[in-house]
């Protein structure tokens, strides 16, 4: 019976090993796609790296032999980490990204589960217990707390639909992103209130270059119940300047061709410009196909190529 028992307790961790092992490398190694929740759904996995590698480190640690003595713990860090650089290595030659912020969570995890397992070991005071356990929570939700933030905005910005932007919440910072002008001069945007008013609207200082302005994921919402896009642009300058809406769908040539997408040119004049624009418009405008109104991608609002630096508002950004 004893030697049974032994015989169990050697094989369960190299069994669990090599479980894990092989979960890592399909979700590694393999292709996989959430459509429009590809950024969030990445940045989830990344905090996932967290966890898998503390398994894995504790499983690891169990599989070795006891006669290794306080080796095993350098030998754990060693394959662990070795590990960890060269799934990111592989992930960079097989199309998928690498990013030392993954390996960063590797080593965290790491750290936490050989600390957890040294303190166990050498002492039996519950005080030092409960607090590696707090120290290892406030760990993990400080590393976390960027992706709950986003996945609540995305739950945000759902409720508020068929409103696009009100900017009347500093929730919409999360929605609308900026994009364009030129990495020491990029374009910047903030939440502007009106005193006369005390209405809010986004102000957008795009930097000097190219594609200056902000960008939407819609997340592959459904337009086809509504007539109009609408918006409200303000131009301080006493100039006009030439303005650009660009409405993608979940068809990936959407990204890759102007042909594939909506695209559409306004000028704004100086002081108030209210656009709107039938859904029917932005339905048949793509040279190529009709856009698939029912599962709307990406909307971008920006500048022309090599565009000066320029001050504008935007507002009430909605479907009617």
């Amino acid at each position: 019976m004893k030697k049974k028992s032994l015989h169990r307790n050697y094989i369960f961790p190299h069994l669990l090993l090599l479980i894990i092992c092989t979960a890592a490398i399909m979700v590694a190694f393999f292709p996989y796609s959430f459509g429009a929740y590809d950024e969030f759904a990445s940045e989830v996995l990344n905090i996932t790296h967290l966890p898998a590698f503390a398994i894995f480190t504790l499983t690891l640690f169990f599989s070795l032999s006891r006669r290794f003595g306080n080796w095993r713990y350098l030998i754990t860090i060693i394959i662990s980490i070795v590990l960890a650089i060269a799934i990111e290595w592989i992930q960079a030659r097989i199309g998928r990204d690498a990013s030392w912020q993954d390996v960063a969570f590797d080593a965290t995890g790491i750290t936490l589960a050989l600390c957890g397992v040294y303190l166990w070991q050498k002492t039996d005071k519950t005080s030092l217990h409960v607090s590696y356990i707090f120290f290892s929570l406030c760990v993990i939700a400080l590393l976390s707390y960027p992706v709950a933030i986003k996945g609540y905005s995305i739950y945000w910005q759902k409720q508020q639909f068929p409103i696009l932007g009100n900017f009347e919440n500093e929730m919409d910072l999360y929605s609308w992103h900026p994009q364009g002008g030129k990495p020491d001069n990029p374009t910047r945007i903030e939440l502007w209130k009106n005193s006369e008013t005390g209405n809010q609207a986004l102000r957008i200082i795009t930097g000097q270059g190219d594609w200056g302005g902000v960008s939407f994921l819609a997340y592959d919402e459904d337009w086809s119940n509504f007539k109009y896009f609408s918006l409200d642009v303000f131009n301080p300058d006493t100039q006009p300047f030439r303005f650009f809406i660009r409405i993608d769908d979940s068809d990936k040539r959407a990204i890759e061709s102007y042909k594939h997408r909506f695209n559409h040119l306004q000028m704004i004049h100086p002081g108030m410009n209210k656009i709107r624009i039938p859904i029917h418009t932005i339905v048949i405008r793509p040279k190529s196909r009709n856009l698939n109104i029912r599962s709307i991608r990406r909307l971008i609002l920006y500048l022309e190529e090599n565009a000066p630096s320029r001050i504008f508002y935007i507002d009430n950004i909605r479907l009617e």
